[in-house]
């Protein structure tokens, strides 16, 4: 796994990915405070304060790109958020249901890996603390970053499984054959198809492992127990 500088910054960003989502939250809910469950998917449950957690997550990532108060209307902000409150539950659930999980030992290795990488982190500390001055607790955080790992061991296992047959290749190259001649690429700059094969093999197992795991996990969410009550 490879970490970029100020990775702790993808791991939120990451948490809109699953659901698909882009919302932006202008101002404070003052009634999403406190234990009680506001949404929950089979076994897992989120409370008001870990649904406000989501809210401020998106209004950190998506004000940075820019995206003002009068473009979504508060109904559209709630209910995309709620959208994503659910996501990440089923994707729990899911992980779950086919036994994957993270250890404590697993998460600090992603956290030492994070100090290692980063020059302007030294120290799991100080890590812990930098989130804690965007507004992201340490629990809320230890959370994104579970969620995090857990999507990346179970890509990993689709990953293993998924195949890229013959026929799948070479349609690939065709296809490659084609767009070399839509942008004009010149003959001596074509690869022929063993230069290329292992990037297109990459490629199709890459996009065969994602393509199951959505299927798996939308049929996952049909037989679902959601309820919501926000």
């Amino acid at each position: 796994m490879n970490i970029h500088k100020q990775a702790w910054l993808w791991i939120i960003v990451f948490s809109l990915i699953i659901s698909g989502t882009i919302i932006y939250y202008g101002e404070d809910i003052a009634l999403l405070s406190g234990r009680e469950v506001v949404v929950s998917v089979n076994e897992e449950r989120m409370s008001k304060a870990e649904f406000q957690m989501v809210l401020q997550q998106v209004k950190e990532n998506y004000a940075q790109m820019g995206m003002s108060e009068e473009e979504l209307s508060k109904e559209k902000i709630k209910k995309a958020a709620t959208e994503m409150a659910v996501d990440q539950l089923l994707f729990l659930s899911y992980a779950k249901s086919i036994g994957v999980d993270v250890t404590k030992e697993e998460m600090e290795s992603f956290y030492d890996e994070i100090v290692v990488n980063d020059p302007e982190v030294s120290t799991k500390a100080e890590l812990f603390s930098i989130w804690e001055k965007e507004g992201y607790g340490k629990k809320e955080m230890e959370e994104q970053v579970k969620l995090y790992l857990i999507y990346d061991k179970i890509y990993e296992k689709y990953l293993g499984e998924a195949e890229a047959t013959e026929e799948e290749l070479k349609r690939a190259y065709e296809d490659y054959l084609s767009w070399i001649e839509e942008v004009g690429v010149s003959e001596d700059e074509i690869m022929t198809y063993e230069e290329i094969e292992s990037e297109l093999k990459e490629f199709i197992v890459q996009e065969s492992a994602i393509d199951k795991m959505e299927k798996d996990i939308d049929k996952f969410r049909e037989e679902s127990v959601i309820e919501i009550s926000i």
